[in-house]
């Protein structure tokens, strides 16, 4: 599975450090970086299940605003958007 990651206040290896902890808590509120680490443990278990066809955008703001979309898993057919059962 690809990943695309856009989650801000990442270092250039990829983790958050107390640096970018403190300036996420200040801008998104405390809950922001758990959010963050119940995102990885998704990604894990989708890593292990996927191939490459698939793609995972992660933390994608849509433009012009200030909302943010968590996940969003492709696939070759589809598209889903934090898919949920009804």
């Amino acid at each position: 599975m690809q990943i695309v990651d856009h989650t801000p206040y990442r270092t250039e290896t990829g983790e958050i450090d107390l640096k970018g902890r403190i300036q996420s808590t200040l801008k998104f509120g405390l809950a922001w970086y758990d959010g963050i680490k119940a995102q990885d443990v998704v990604i894990s278990v989708l890593e292990k299940q996927m191939n490459n066809t698939f793609v995972l955008l992660r933390n994608v703001t849509l433009p012009e605003t200030e909302i943010t979309l968590p996940l969003i898993f492709t696939r070759p057919d589809g598209h889903f958007l934090n898919p949920r059962n009804p």
